[in-house]
């Protein structure tokens, strides 16, 4: 089977447009020439991707999941071409680094402009992305390092530099019973009402903390808002959990009691680089500038 990429788009567009005539005009070709590229599809797939009549075409059931894995296809793709192009254009003394949002409670910014100050002839571009493309943009040279927790997205030729450690805290309405608590047992928070920061890290790992205690968390409302949060349980709504980290560093903070958990549910943070790689001069200053960070 050997689907070219361009007609894989042609079908997602045909698809969204449900109108040959549409989907033509919008891939700058005629209805004709289009309807026989996706024939040529189907007959590569052996299915028939839609269902035809004299004023419209619909996605067949077929076409429904093909649509599916077609929008991953041309989207993989893309993000291929792009990461090759900025390979392309880097510079030797370029420094790329993804990372995803949650890092930046770390003085994730703060770190990088110092080291930045501290070596001016270097230049860091910054990529915010997922953690499940990370792997992909380190095999792909798009990226020199990665900052991320989820360690299980990456390959075994992925080396993990320890950056920060952290834990979960328990967060409740001041009013609550268990506010005055130095420390909270899984156990007592089955019958609670949650909601959660939508870091699915964090939320990941103490939801499997709890199921191991054999109850699960279904929360009243995920936000990707810290403040949400807070508020929510500030007005007696639910309880919550946040990294330590968050905890300290948000303004709100103050509105809501802090208690710690039992046991512990702790959790690191790494810069993540391809282990057999060759380190260009950037790449060791930055890995010297972060292990020197750590050893303080």
């Amino acid at each position: 089977m050997d689907l070219d990429i361009e007609r894989i788009r042609e079908f997602i567009v045909l698809a969204n447009t449900c109108n040959y005539q549409v989907a033509s005009d919008a891939l700058f070709t005629t209805a004709s020439t289009l309807s026989k590229h996706i024939a040529q599809i189907e007959h590569e797939l052996g299915q028939l991707l839609f269902d035809r009549s004299t004023r419209k075409v619909s996605l067949s059931d077929s076409g429904k999941i093909f649509l599916e894995s077609a929008n991953q296809i041309v989207y993989q793709y893309d993000r291929a071409v792009s990461a090759l192009r900025t390979l392309n254009s880097r510079q030797e003394g370029d420094l790329s680094i993804a990372f995803v949002d949650v890092i930046r409670q770390y003085n994730f910014f703060n770190i990088i402009h110092d080291f930045s100050e501290k070596h001016p002839d270097y230049r860091v571009n910054l990529l915010e992305t997922e953690a499940q493309n990370m792997n992909s943009l380190l095999h792909l040279n798009a990226c020199d390092f990665a900052f991320a927790s989820r360690v299980e997205f990456f390959g075994k030729d992925v080396k993990h530099l320890p950056f920060a450690h952290d834990e979960l805290m328990l967060i409740v309405p001041k009013g609550h019973p268990l506010a005055q608590r130095k420390s909270v047992e899984l156990d007592e928070l089955r019958n609670e009402s949650f909601v959660l920061h939508n870091s699915h890290y964090e939320s990941d790992i103490f939801r499997a903390m709890c199921q191991e205690k054999g109850f699960d968390i279904k929360p009243m409302l995920t936000s990707a808002n810290s403040s949400t949060v807070i508020d929510v349980v500030s007005n007696s709504m639910a309880i919550s959990v946040l990294s330590r980290c968050r905890c300290m560093t948000h303004a709100q903070i103050a509105r809501v009691a802090v208690v710690n958990l039992e046991p512990r549910i702790t959790f690191d943070v790494y810069v993540n680089y391809l282990r057999d790689r060759s380190l260009t001069p950037a790449m060791q200053s930055f890995v010297h500038y972060i292990n020197a960070r750590s050893s303080i």
